[in-house]
């Protein structure tokens, strides 16, 4: 599954990146891995991780404490938590392979394990996660375009750069002004060009990838131990084994920095995002307005779909878990029991909790609470 329907791709969008200098890694087509760049793009790369920290820092010191009125902050809020839940993802100044080591143990597991295993149709949750990464591969390259349209359409935009100097707008229009202002969104839209891009392979290709080829192979795990013909269950459970392991290695990436950044700024984002499409439409000029839009649509069904799934963790690797159970309930060796009970399930964790079933209603009941008491504030002050 992951060769065939998610490689190409991957490999496709780091050659978008290595031409950016915008991830540290690259495609060997000789080796069928990922290898460091050379030195010159890694050490682009590093720079480019302390631009977006800075980048993200200003334009949060900006809504602060620069000269913003409400409404501002409010749109400005909303791009603020997007730079940085993507800053956050694409961080890797250490060069950490982790994410290479995860997606090489996709391809491995892939080649090597599950060619012996049935062979399923693709699921629906498979199926939905590709439609997902197909719209992401087209809203990584359309939010810089949207965002450059809108600072050339209205220079002042919170919370970028132009907004920061008092008088903004009463800037006389000269042909330095006016290189000055362009430089200054070429900038700006260079600056979300590589942190998207970047930010859109760990995301997409280890994030959301990772949870549907572990899914899928539990369901393939599941399907082999319901047509088991013979005893040798020790074999079934060597393969819940490899899961946990596949489990495990998406968790170290993950769990402490980059799934508590999604886990509470794609939320926000929903939030702030909704509102601005319901109470400010009139306010923002199109098609500048579209990225308001796109960053709802995307966080809303990450916050829908990926965390839905992300939930299955739990429910399909117990079920898993009961079948193995069930199967050797005959059997009298206390070696496999023993190893049986020495697995466990399979959780997504973010800090010290994991996504449970009720994680995707709870993000979304609060979202929809959150933004109707946007609505009626911001109803009421006027």
């Amino acid at each position: 599954m992951y060769r065939t329907e998610f490689l190409p791709r991957l490999i496709f969008l780091l050659k978008i990146c290595k031409i950016l200098s915008c991830y540290p890694f690259e495609w060997d087509h000789i080796l069928g891995r990922l290898i460091k760049c050379p030195p010159r793009l890694v050490a682009t790369f590093k720079m480019q991780c302390l631009l977006s920290v800075g980048f993200y820092t200003a334009i949060g010191l900006n809504i602060c404490f620069g000269p913003l009125t409400e409404f501002e902050k409010f749109l400005g809020f909303c791009f603020f938590m997007a730079y940085l839940v993507t800053s956050t993802i694409r961080w890797n100044y250490s060069l950490d392979n982790g994410p290479s080591q995860i997606i090489h143990a996709f391809l491995d597991v892939e080649a090597t394990l599950m060619t012996n295993l049935p062979h399923l149709p693709a699921s629906l949750e498979t199926k939905a996660v590709q439609l997902y990464i197909k719209l992401c591969d087209v809203c990584i390259p359309a939010f810089p375009v949207l965002v450059f349209i809108l600072l050339r359409v209205v220079p002042c935009t919170p919370p970028f750069i132009a907004s920061m100097f008092p008088g903004c707008q009463d800037v006389e229009s000269t042909i330095a002004n006016y290189l000055g202002r362009l430089g200054v969104n070429v900038f700006e839209a260079w600056m979300s060009v590589h942190i998207m891009y970047s930010a859109g392979i760990v995301a997409c290709y280890v994030f959301f990838v990772g949870i549907i080829f572990i899914l899928n192979f539990l369901r393939v795990l599941e399907s082999h131990i319901t047509s088991q013909l013979d005893d040798h269950y020790s074999d079934c459970i060597h393969l819940y084994r490899v899961v946990h392991i596949l489990e495990k290695s998406l968790n170290a990436y993950l769990s402490e920095r980059i799934l508590p950044a999604i886990m509470f700024c794609n939320p926000v984002i929903e939030i702030f995002g909704l509102f601005v499409c319901i109470s400010l439409s009139k306010d923002i000029p199109m098609p500048g307005f579209l990225v308001f839009p796109l960053m709802t649509i995307i966080t809303g069904i990450n916050n829908v779909l990926i965390v839905a799934l992300a939930s299955k963790f739990h429910s399909s690797s117990g079920h898993v878990l009961a079948c193995l159970e069930k199967a050797i309930l005959s059997k009298r060796s206390k070696l496999i029991r023993r190893q049986l009970r020495a697995c466990n399930v399979l959780k997504i964790k973010f800090g010290s909790n994991f996504v449970e079933k009720g994680t995707p209603l709870v993000l979304q009941d609060f979202c929809i609470d959150q933004t109707i008491s946007l609505i009626l504030l911001n109803m009421d002050a006027k």
